[in-house]
């Protein structure tokens, strides 16, 4: 059924056909409907996953050589540029006129030179050349960019506009494989997004005590050196577990990694940690609380929906 039809066009040819064809005909919406509404993408070989990269407060904005200002979602239409129709890219022009640069319902995925992408078409035709106007948005694969980073936008040929940016979530799923857990029924949990670099720092906590904590998950923490976490008191700082030892397992609703050969603690025993991340599907990766469970065995619990399966 075209979009350009009006609602009653479509009432009328809707009641002209049998049940069991208005039937198929509805299947058959809903079907490219939650095609559209995907945000996930298999190359052939690699599975990626861009729904993180959706908005729902705000847009993404990247600027031409023009001053020309480009508003732009992933899997969704902008949110605080509204384009007529409703679009994930709009482009504002220099006279503040919004025009749509592709529709959600045309959104493809691709991968170019190793490169992961989205393409939006059908936008507002080109007043040079009165073709509808065409976005391709690359996404390149980047283990440090945690917060994506809008790098460019260039009108390659006349309405034809390639944004650039950079995301972990340009990334295949299983890219950082270590820091993963494939469930006894094969469901893949990935938590490489968790993973902190050098210059995002740490994550911290304090216990009841006033202890001070410091933790990363799949690598050395940057405070602890060679250790996955450790416990910081005034003059001392010793070793909850080193980075090399580290088990991933399940648990109910997420899932637990063990770190183990601390610093030796008062019993002779080399102290060990356990961060338990908990499913929350609202929750990029927050520390909530850390308590020693047995003498010298520490337990974090962790919020995140990348435990979520």
């Amino acid at each position: 059924i075209g979009r350009d039809f009006q609602k009653n066009k479509i009432y009328r040819t809707i009641h002209m056909f049998p049940k069991a064809t208005y039937f198929f005909v509805f299947c058959l919406v809903a079907f490219v409907v939650s095609q559209h509404n995907t945000c996930s993408y298999h190359d052939g070989k690699n599975q990626y996953n861009f729904s993180p990269l959706t908005l729902t407060n705000e847009d993404y904005k990247a600027v031409d050589e023009n001053n020309q200002a480009y508003y732009f979602n992933i899997c969704a239409n902008t949110n605080t540029v509204i384009c007529d129709p409703a679009s994930p890219v709009c482009q504002s022009s220099s006279q503040s006129q919004l025009y749509s640069c592709g529709l959600l319902n045309t959104q493809t995925f691709n991968v170019i030179e190793g490169i992961a992408t989205v393409t939006y078409t059908d936008g507002a035709l080109c007043l040079s050349s009165g073709i509808p106007r065409t976005t391709t948005i690359f996404i390149e694969c980047d283990q440090t960019a945690t917060t994506p980073v809008v790098e460019s936008i260039n009108e390659t040929i006349p309405c034809n506009y390639e944004i650039r940016m950079k995301s972990k979530y340009g990334c295949p799923a299983g890219s950082n494989s270590k820091c993963s857990y494939t469930t006894a029924n094969g469901q893949y949990v990935d938590l490489g997004p968790l993973v902190r670099s050098p210059g995002e720092g740490d994550y911290s906590i304090r216990d009841q005590n006033g202890y001070l904590y410091f933790l990363n998950i799949c690598a050395n923490s940057t405070v602890c050196k060679n250790d996955a976490a450790c416990q910081i008191s005034p003059n001392l700082m010793v070793s909850l577990g080193e980075q090399t030892t580290e088990t991933i397992s399940g648990i109910q609703d997420g899932v637990s990694i063990k770190y183990t050969d601390g610093s030796i603690c008062n019993n002779g025993m080399p102290r060990t940690s356990t961060v338990n991340i908990l499913c929350d599907q609202f929750e990029e990766g927050r520390l909530v609380n850390v308590t020693e469970t047995t003498a010298c065995n520490y337990q974090f619990n962790m919020m995140s929906r990348h435990a979520c399966y």
